[in-house]
């Protein structure tokens, strides 16, 4: 199966042996359509649009299944669902709505930044939500769901806990980013910049440590462990490395 949408406010469903389409869906009869997206098991299609709604429809029935809307009263500039990517478990979706306002001063500017929200996929409900400060040009899950992935025009790729909304680390590019992607063993994430460069980046916590402790000469002493990890009990992060007295 083939599916299309854009300006003419349809989405399209064509079998790709035959040609011939199968079925229309109506997103919303008076606003363009941003994005379309399969689940992985073929069984949801969702719907991103300029109406503020991503929508979510079963390949089994043709039907909406439930709808997904951020406030116009909220985002009274922009507030179009860009994209939307549905988890590993097929049981929620992330989507990203981009955000365009003037700062209030004497010389004003545009600022543009990105809510990204979590999903449940059958009931519509909000799970989590965050802020990556920048137009986001791509997003995703991690493989094993727990973690959300956005990568923006601020050069920045941003990890967030997909479950509470929190950001738990961050990776700098040297330049804008428009894609990321994860290596075939997941270990590390590919950010595709503007300029044409790709920059591999281990992101698990696990390979972050083993890799600067190849440059570490020694464990931090317990006063540098409390300037940057507060009560968390102290312990060794390089065990093959001398832990200083002091």
């Amino acid at each position: 199966m083939a599916v299309g949408a854009g300006g003419d406010y349809k989405i399209e469903l064509w079998n790709i042996l035959s040609g011939k389409k199968i079925t229309e869906l109506q997103h919303n009869p008076s606003v363009n359509i941003n994005d379309v997206t399969f689940s992985l098991d073929g069984r949801w299609l969702i719907s991103s649009g300029l109406d503020g709604t991503a929508r979510v429809w079963d390949m089994e029935t043709m039907r909406e299944q439930s709808r997904l809307t951020y406030d116009p009263n909220i985002y009274q500039n922009r507030y179009e669902v860009l994209t939307t990517k549905v988890s590993p478990n097929q049981k929620k979706l992330v989507s990203v709505n981009t955000i365009t306002h003037m700062t209030a001063n004497s010389n004003p500017t545009t600022i543009r930044e990105s809510e990204i929200r979590v999903w449940d996929l059958l009931s519509g409900q909000i799970i989590s939500h965050m802020v990556h400060n920048s137009w986001v040009s791509d997003l995703g899950w991690s493989p094993d769901g727990q973690y959300i992935f956005s990568v923006g025009l601020d050069g920045i790729v941003r990890i967030w806990d997909a479950a509470s909304g929190s950001e738990i680390a961050h990776l700098m590019h040297d330049s804008e980013i428009i894609q990321f992607r994860f290596t075939s063993d997941s270990r590390q994430i590919v950010s595709i910049g503007a300029d044409g460069t790709y920059e591999f980046s281990n992101w698990q916590s696990s390979d972050i440590v083993a890799q600067a402790c190849l440059h570490m000469t020694r464990n931090l002493t317990s006063l540098e462990w409390n300037q940057y990890f507060g009560d968390i009990v102290y312990h060794a992060t390089c065990p093959d490395l001398p832990i200083p007295t002091q």
